[in-house]
C-alpha cells in the first residue's frame, strides 16, 4: 500500500502513514490542548491508588476506554468494546484488577449532546447527536443503532473550527471525523479524532452534502 500511495500525483485521503501517526489517542489529546481545545483529565496506569486519586478529583466519576482497537474476539465471536462509566462502587469492586494491565481512565464529562465533526479539507460538517435521549447511548452513542438517535446540523464556534483545522494540519490530514462533547454549560470538550472514520450515516440522517465534499476533495476542488 505504501508503494502505491507513493506514486506522484495521487490524491490520498488520508495517507496510511499519516493515519497511523494520528491514531495515537494520547498524542491526540496533547495536540488538541496545544491548539486550545478542552480535554478530559486522563490517566493511563496499572496503579490502583492513582485511579482512586483521579476519581477523587472527578465528582461525576470516570470512564474507561480502549487505547487501541475497540473490538475483541471471544470464542470466535467479535465483540465491540464501548466506553464504560466507572462509579465509586465499581472501583471498590474491580480496583485490584487494574494492576494486571495498564488501563486508560478519563474524567466523565456530562453531556448535552455528542458532537460529530467531519472535516473534508477546509469544509466542516458538524452534527449534534442527541445521545442523552437513550440511556444505552448516554455514555457511548455507538452502543445503539445511530438511526435511533436524533441528528441535526449545528454551527460550531469559530475557535473550535480553527482548532480542528489546525489539528488536521499538524498531522498532515485532509480528512478527519472528530468526537466532541457539548456540555450542559455550553463548553466543548475534545475526545478524539478518527482519521479514517465513518461519516455517510450522518448525511443520510441530516441531508448534509458530505459525499459531494469528499468527491470535491478527491478531485482537488477543495483543499
Amino acid at each position: 500500500i505504501n508503494a502505491i500511495c507513493s506514486f506522484p500525483g495521487l490524491q490520498i485521503i488520508n495517507h496510511p502513514q499519516q493515519i497511523r501517526a494520528a491514531e495515537d489517542k494520547l498524542l491526540q489529546l496533547s495536540i488538541a490542548r496545544q491548539f486550545g481545545l478542552c480535554t478530559p483529565r486522563t490517566l493511563v496506569t496499572n496503579c490502583p491508588e492513582e485511579v482512586r486519586q483521579l476519581s477523587a478529583l472527578c465528582p461525576n466519576g470516570l470512564i474507561c476506554k480502549t487505547l487501541g482497537t475497540s473490538t475483541a474476539e471471544i470464542n470466535g465471536v467479535t465483540h465491540q468494546i464501548y466506553t464504560h462509566r466507572i462509579l465509586p462502587h465499581h472501583l471498590d469492586q474491580f480496583i485490584e484488577n487494574i494492576k494486571f494491565l495498564p488501563t486508560l481512565f478519563q474524567e466523565y464529562i456530562p453531556k448535552a449532546s455528542d458532537i460529530r465533526v467531519t472535516v473534508f479539507g477546509s469544509k466542516i460538517f458538524a452534527c449534534a447527536i442527541d445521545s442523552q435521549q437513550n440511556h444505552d447511548a448516554s455514555v457511548d452513542f455507538r452502543a445503539v443503532d445511530p438511526f435511533q438517535l436524533p441528528h441535526h446540523q449545528v454551527q460550531l464556534p469559530d475557535q473550535i473550527v480553527e482548532a480542528l483545522l489546525a489539528f488536521n494540519s499538524y498531522f498532515k490530514l485532509s480528512f478527519g471525523a472528530f468526537d466532541l462533547i457539548l456540555g450542559p454549560d455550553g463548553r466543548y470538550t475534545f475526545l478524539e479524532d478518527n482519521p479514517n472514520g465513518q461519516w455517510y450515516w450522518i448525511e443520510l440522517m441530516t441531508g448534509m452534502r458530505m459525499a459531494k465534499a469528499m468527491a470535491e476533495l478527491l478531485d482537488g476542488l477543495i483543499v
